[in-house]
Order: structure tokens, then sequence, then C-alpha cells
């Protein structure tokens, strides 16, 4: 069985592959969102003219299926590569170009799922290698939405993982790629708050807050957000502990414990006097945050009666 990677095309037929492939291999930074969507629907267009030319033609097949990923209909593309393949097997070869594919589909589906499961289950570091290998095969990122979302599920795992420098890297990246994606906007506006850069957090909470004005706690911390990139906070309570602007008093004991512990000089003596800084602004952020009076006093949200507590979440979900 001989591999093919273009079977000639009619002598009667003037289009060949090439054009669509120049059209779908556009990078995401050279085509806005609404360009891409539109070669992508051209694209599609003009292989299904092929298509009627000749059904049994596997290039046509494995083009149209390039463009249903880019449009995000994964399903329907998954069954023109197959038909690509048939018909490839049905003059004597196979079609190279849409194995790969085929295969690098399966593998990104397969790893963001069990990525998944991982970040449910608290298995960081797992979560981060399914995600590292998703990405590593989404290489041509026709599905940008896919690519997006990958990033910015990496981008929690690496903030789980104390990796901020890296967090904010894929939450860039998944904006570029996807500059309407609300939730890793969200996101990294929290992430700048945690980093006390909080005139960049209101940046991107006013565009979430246009987009997606119901996203679950983005008005807390757009609120939060204004008041401090006016006039700062000494420390941010909430990041020291890994607390969301809403957390509940429960939630506030339960991440003082975990830090406590985590810091408790006696844990620590390889770096007591590091250990022994943190540990004291741990109990200092537990005092303030612990206290109704002494909370509502350092940040004044809460007495407006805009509640912290009810509902209380997490600052990554």
């Amino acid at each position: 069985m001989i591999a093919i990677r273009s079977l000639p095309r009619p002598s009667t037929d003037h289009r060949s592959p090439p054009p669509i492939s120049a059209q779908l291999r556009s990078t995401t930074s050279d085509l806005a969102a609404e360009e891409r969507l539109d070669w992508a629907k051209k694209a599609l267009q003009l292989t299904e003219e092929l298509l009627q030319e000749d059904p049994r033609w596997p290039d046509s097949h494995h083009w149209r299926a390039r463009a249903l990923v880019r449009l995000q209909r994964r399903s329907e593309a998954r069954e023109a590569l197959r038909r690509a393949q048939l018909c490839a097997e049905e003059k004597g070869g196979q079609h190279n170009l849409t194995e790969e594919l085929l295969d690098g589909m399966r593998h990104v589906d397969q790893q963001k799922e069990r990525g998944n499961e991982a970040y449910r289950t608290q298995e960081w570091s797992l979560a981060k290698e399914c995600y590292d290998l998703a990405i590593a095969a989404d290489a041509l990122r026709m599905d940008v939405e896919l690519s997006a979302q990958l990033h910015c599920n990496r981008a929690s795992v690496w903030h789980r993982l104390e990796q901020t420098s890296c967090a904010m890297e894929d939450l860039h990246l998944a904006l570029r790629l996807v500059p309407s994606y609300g939730k890793a906007r969200v996101r990294r506006g929290m992430l700048y708050m945690e980093l006390e850069r909080y005139g960049e957090a209101v940046h991107d909470f006013e565009i979430a807050f246009k987009e997606t004005p119901r996203f679950e706690g983005l008005s807390a911390w757009r609120a939060v957000a204004l008041r401090w990139a006016a006039r700062p906070p000494r420390r941010n309570f909430y990041a020291l502990l890994g607390l969301g602007v809403l957390a509940t008093p429960q939630e506030i004991k339960k991440a003082y414990r975990k830090m406590a512990l985590r810091w408790h000089p006696d844990k620590n003596v390889d770096r007591a006097e590091e250990a022994a800084q943190r540990f004291k602004e741990v109990q200092e952020a537990f005092e303030v945050l612990s206290d109704p009076a002494r909370r509502s006093e350092w940040d004044p949200f809460e007495a407006t009666g805009n509640s912290f507590g009810y509902p209380g979440r997490p600052a990554w979900p």
C-alpha cells in the first residue's frame, strides 16, 4: 500500500488544495477572530463545491475537515477525516495528513479530559503534565477557542503550583488567541489583584464586565479593584491567604490553617527567616479577616451592604 499526501487531481478541475491550505494555515496572530471565521467559512464552501464535482477525492474531504475544526465543529471534522481515509484506501493508498490530524485531535481531547479530571482531584502535577501534552499536540491551533481553553486551564494549575509568572504567561496567550474569552480575562484580573497591580486588574474587570456582566463574583472583584486602584491597602490579606474577595468565615479559617501549617517555622528550618516572616503575615491576615469590625475597617466594601461573606467563592474555581 503506497502512502499518498496529495493525489493528482483530474485535469478538468482548475482548482486545487493549495489555496485552501494557505487559507487554513494563517496564524492566529495574522487574523482577527472574525476574519479567521470568515476564511474558514469560505474554505468550507470551496471544499464542498469541490466535493460536488468529485465526492471521492481525499484531499477535498481532508481540507473540509480542517475548515470544520476552525469552526469548532469537531465531530463533523472527524467524520470528514474518516471519509478522506476511506477515499484514499479506495485509490490504493493512505492519506498521511489525515492520519496525523486525526491522531492529533484524539491526543488533544484525551489529554484535556485527563487534565480536567486531575484538576478535579487536585493532582496538580499530573494536571499540568496532561495540559502540557495537549498543548504540544495542538501545535497547529486550528481551533483557537480550544487552544485558549487549554492555556487557561494550565494557568489555573500553574496558580495552584504557585508559579505566578507561568500562570500569567498562559493567560496572556489565551487572551491573544481569543480576546473575548471572559473566563481568562477575569482570571487574569484576579491574578493582577494578587500581584497588587490594581490598575491592570481594573482594566481586565471592566472589559469582562462589559462582555459578561453576570460572570459569578465579577461585580465584587470589580468593585474592590476600583477602590484599591484609587487607594491601595497596605497589604492584600486575601492574597496572603489565597482567598477571593467573597470568602466566607469558614473559608478564611480553613485557608489560615493551611497557610499557617505551611509556613510554620518548625516545618521550614532550612529557610527559618523567610518562614517566620510569612507566618507572621499569615497570622495578621487572619486576625483582620476573621474579625468583622477589623475587616470592614480594612476594606469598607463589606459595610456597604455588599457582603463578602455570602455566597463564598474561592479565587480560582
